[in-house]
């Protein structure tokens, strides 16, 4: 496991296959995980928590694919009391993954364009899956944009088409719709990008 912190963002990336990465948003009462990856993950999530010593208390998921949500379990039941948050438009593939991992839901909460979590804004950016969400940060015009972008090869948007590693377009529903969500990134002043591959992007 690799680690890097910017500001009041922690990057832990994972070394499987693609690399994963799981971010925690540290305030200064609490702590706010972005994505869990996968189950065999959850215990040095967990001890990296531990060690920063604040309170867990909402897990955001950028969307329900295994690599973001298997680890989700074994970090609910550490931490019974953190709220678990999925896009509006996620809630199927969400119920189905719980269904599949777990045989029940765990209770989750909705959220929506323009929500925000602590200082984290929620931006819809459906593409890679129907209810997928970024998160943007004003005060250091931080993005993380969770499997919207890759940049393993090089910067692209997730259903890309060409042929080369990773093959963004694996697992993405809807190129249309990415890049329609790609555009409306355009809106914001980004000076760091996070997306679920090892890099992290300066963009200006």
């Amino acid at each position: 496991m690799k680690q890097q912190t910017y500001k009041n963002l922690h990057t832990l990336t994972f070394p499987l296959m693609l690399f994963t990465n799981v971010y925690i948003w540290e305030d200064k009462d609490k702590l706010i995980l972005i994505d869990t990856s996968l189950k065999n993950c959850s215990n040095k999530i967990v001890k990296y928590i531990q060690n920063i010593n604040k309170p867990l208390t909402d897990i955001i998921l950028t969307h329900a694919h295994d690599d973001h949500i298997g680890g989700l379990y074994r970090i609910k039941n550490k931490y019974p009391n953190a709220k678990i948050h999925i896009g509006k438009n996620e809630e199927e593939l969400y119920k189905k993954q719980c269904l599949k991992k777990i045989n029940e839901t765990l209770k989750y909460n909705i959220l929506s364009e323009n929500n925000k979590i602590s200082s984290l804004e929620i931006i819809e950016t459906p593409g890679h899956t129907k209810g997928s969400i970024s998160l943007y940060n004003t005060d250091y015009k931080i993005l993380i944009a969770g499997d919207h972008f890759h940049s393993k090869s090089e910067l692209t948007i997730s259903g890309d088409t060409r042929i080369f590693f990773p093959f963004p377009s694996t697992a993405t529903e809807d190129l249309k719709e990415s890049i329609k969500s790609t555009e409306k990134l355009k809106d914001y002043i980004i000076d760091k990008m996070y997306c679920d591959t090892e890099k992290k992007l300066k963009i200006r």
